[in-house]
């Protein structure tokens, strides 16, 4: 691993992070969801949202957000 910046640590993303274990069923009352990306995170910024039909959505794009 290269060099970290001055006042980063190196550590796991379980340390970091929740896994998401709830995901969106067939109760769900809306016909698209709001999908985003890693990819479409740049620079800690997000650059787009897609809009996807539940239906064929793939299932990581189901799991739900909390606000």
């Amino acid at each position: 691993m290269s060099e970290l910046p001055t006042g980063w640590v190196e550590t796991t993303l379980g340390e970091v992070a929740e896994t998401n274990v709830s995901s969106i069923g067939r109760s769900y009352k809306y016909d698209e969801i709001l999908y985003l990306d890693t990819g479409s995170i740049t620079k800690g910024q997000i650059e787009e949202l897609q809009t996807l039909k539940i239906n064929d959505a793939p299932s990581r794009a189901k799991k739900a957000c909390k606000k």
